[in-house]
Order: structure tokens, then sequence, then C-alpha cells
């Protein structure tokens, strides 16, 4: 199994479960990628885009299970997956995402935590704006050079958040 710097397992590019096969078809740079859905004696496929998450090493009936990028779950889809029946409809729906996150954010006046923070922190002071907005803001102003990573705050569950600050 292949890991990050971090040692986070990676999604495989090919898998089964449930009775589908997964494979991936399309890499975004920022975590999102689209699966080609099938079933075994179908011809019929869907394309899901999915965004992977982190999820933090846990012990369930006495087994570990390791750190790893995760697969969203059913519950999750409709804010960290979506389906389709062709491919450039899914490339669609991400180039949107993204799309419309810039355009929120460049309208829109962000109240910004005064000393170190995380995207939780600034999801609080901004109760209208989506973790996707946030995220492709701080992004940009990381990129800028205007914003830096500090550090990481490890959390119960999933991921650790990434700890910024203004520079």
């Amino acid at each position: 199994m292949k890991t990050d710097s971090e040692g986070y397992i990676l999604l495989e590019k090919q898998f089964s479960f449930r009775g589908n096969n997964y494979q991936r078809v399309k890499d975004f740079d920022d975590g999102w990628y689209i699966y080609e859905v099938s079933k075994p004696n179908l011809v019929t496929k869907i394309y899901e885009l999915i965004f992977s998450r982190r999820q933090e090493s846990f012990k369930i009936g006495g087994n570990i299970v390791p750190k790893k990028y995760s697969y969203p779950s059913d519950s999750q889809f409709g804010h960290y997956g979506f389906c389709y029946f062709k491919l450039e409809d899914a490339v669609k729906k991400y180039n949107k995402l993204l799309r419309e996150a810039k355009e929120k954010t460049v309208e829109k006046i962000i109240n910004w935590p005064k000393e170190n923070f995380i995207i939780k922190d600034v999801l609080t002071l901004n109760p209208t704006s989506s973790y996707i907005e946030i995220y492709v803001k701080i992004k940009e102003l990381v990129d800028l050079n205007k914003i830096k990573i500090v550090g990481e705050q490890k959390n119960k569950i999933g991921k650790p958040s990434k700890i910024y600050c203004f520079t």
C-alpha cells in the first residue's frame, strides 16, 4: 500500500467494494478524484467525484485501523461526493465547485482570527461560509505568501488540522 510523506495510506487507484468495481480516471491537485464505478455483467457505469479526507488511526474490536485517506461514506455524498452518468458531468461539477468557491470568497468579507487559526476557527467566525470557500481562500493566500502553515493540531477523529497564521 502506498503512503504519503506523513504515513497516511493513499486511496487505491482500483478496488472493489459492495460488488462494485472502482477505477480512478481523474486526479485533481487538491484531493478531489473521479472514479468510474461499474458492476460485473452490467453495461451502465457511473462516475463519482469524491474528496478524499484523511482519517486518523483508531482501534476497533482489538484491531488497529491505520491512518489513511478515506472514500466518502454514503452519508457524505452531496458534500464530499457526487454521482454522474457521464465523466464530463463530473468534471463540470468539480469546476463549478471551485468557481463558486472563488466567486464567493471574492465578494465576501471574511472575518479572520487574530492569532494562529485552523479552518474550523474561520468557519466559526463566518457561519454563512462553506468549508470549500474558506479552504480556497486560505489556499490562495498561502500561494500569495500572505498566510503560512505553522503546524498541525491533532483532532479526536479525522486528519490533523493545519494551523495557519498571517505573515
